[in-house]
């Protein structure tokens, strides 16, 4: 059975602690915690650690502070972050990789980072007009709420909320969403069990990503420039880590330049498989890293490497509709849209691209002068709760899709 070690602020009660212990100990979490550490003698979560009998230690900041949470933490397989506010340090995510959780009481990205905690990302999330708020359980890497997302729960912001009514109402969604996370983690599936590791996708090379992507972009930019000046907005909302997978509308066959070229990050495409068929199309795809997605059922080869590269922390491009529109209007969104968006259990953004069959309308081969510009419009990143219809997917992906590409 795996061991828990569970570290802890100063001043919290220590309820999302507490709900951690009481599901190892009834059986709904597959472990047991080991340890519970914290940085003051006499606090209220160590103290309602011993009255549940788990074993509390204090272990004040310091020189070799790392060394020190090391010993304490020996016999643990896992770390979970409970009000605890520092960076871990370096020695300890190299001793746990993967194996350190935290939950953060929003929807990351949203008001994360250095700073944002308890109170003042309430107070935050009201100030900004929210209308949805939640929490966020998340690997833990060297910066403050940047490691990949494992799973969120979703409350309404209420008009009379205020920052202490807001909080109450997220904290109960974190006491379900840290036991579900880790029960999630720690059950052994007949997969686990039975399948060997699957073989990690294909990425681009660190000489690619240190001189091919530049030139790529320079010379997109150089085309783009001449058969249509492109125009960014939004591009802001981009994150800049972790998984992420991009739903755009699809105009022409120069959008996966257009968004290529608004992206800060690199891209994995998945395109139809007719064009990697082809001699020079599907060259210059296979060498940008693009994968091919069969039409018609959904590809659950594709749809599950479209996972694996976004688990991995890339950006994996979509064109839901499945193929080009005639006459320039959003089409049915296929069904494996809202799939890959369960599959990839990451952020989503939406991608609208707005005049770029001007410089290939729908059957040329020959691009031409757009005659103005060419925009791409980035909606809010969007995170799904496991378990969330399809419907209520691609409802979401339908409404941003026709408003970013200009139609609503």
């Amino acid at each position: 059975m795996a061991k828990l070690g569970i570290l802890v602020g100063p001043h919290g009660r220590g309820s999302n602690m507490a709900a951690i212990i009481e599901a190892c100990q009834s059986g709904r979490i597959p472990a047991e915690v080991a340890v519970v550490i914290g940085s003051r003698e006499g606090s209220g979560a160590l103290e309602r650690a011993a009255a549940m009998g788990v074993r509390a230690a204090v272990i004040e900041p310091g020189e070799d502070y790392g060394a020190r949470l090391l010993a304490e933490l020996g016999s643990c397989d896992w770390i979970c972050l409970a009000g605890y506010l520092r960076l871990l340090p370096s020695e300890v995510l190299a001793r746990f990789p993967n194996r350190v959780l935290n939950i953060h009481p929003a929807l990351l990205p949203k008001f994360g980072g250095k700073g944002m905690y308890g109170q003042r990302v309430h107070e935050a999330v009201i100030a900004a007009g929210e209308t949805e708020s939640g929490c966020t359980v998340h690997y833990v890497n060297e910066q403050y709420d940047e490691g990949a997302i494992i799973l969120q729960r979703r409350c309404p912001v209420e008009a009379v909320d205020t920052a202490e009514t807001l909080a109450a109402r997220v904290l109960e969604q974190e006491h379900l969403a840290y036991v579900e996370a880790l029960a999630k983690l720690l059950t052994p599936t007949t997969n686990r069990q039975t399948t060997s590791p699957p073989t990690p996708p294909p990425l681009h090379s660190p000489l690619f990503l240190a001189l091919g992507l530049p030139l790529s972009r320079v010379l997109c930019w150089i085309l783009m420039t001449v058969f249509g000046p492109l125009r960014v907005f939004g591009r802001s909302r981009i994150p800049r880590k972790g998984g992420l997978l991009i739903l755009a509308n699809h105009r022409a066959d120069v959008d996966p330049i257009a968004i290529y070229l608004a992206c800060p990050r690199p891209i994995y495409f998945m395109g139809k498989s007719e064009l990697f068929a082809m001699p020079v199309v599907g060259s210059i795809m296979r060498a940008f890293r693009a994968f091919p997605v069969k039409r018609g059922e959904p590809d659950r080869a594709a749809l599950k490497l479209a996972a694996a590269y976004t688990h991995l922390g890339n950006v994996v491009g979509v064109f839901p509709e499945g193929q080009l529109t005639e006459d320039g209007k959003l089409q049915p969104l296929k069904p494996g849209a809202a799939l890959i968006v369960r599959l990839t259990e990451c952020p989503v953004i939406c991608c609208g691209l707005r005049r770029t069959d001007r410089i290939m309308p729908y059957g040329k081969v020959i691009p031409r002068p757009a005659l103005g510009w060419v925009e791409v419009h980035w909606g809010e990143p969007r995170s799904f709760v496991k378990g969330t219809p399809p419907e209520e997917i691609l409802g979401w992906v339908e409404s941003e899709l026709r408003h970013l590409s200009g139609e609503a």
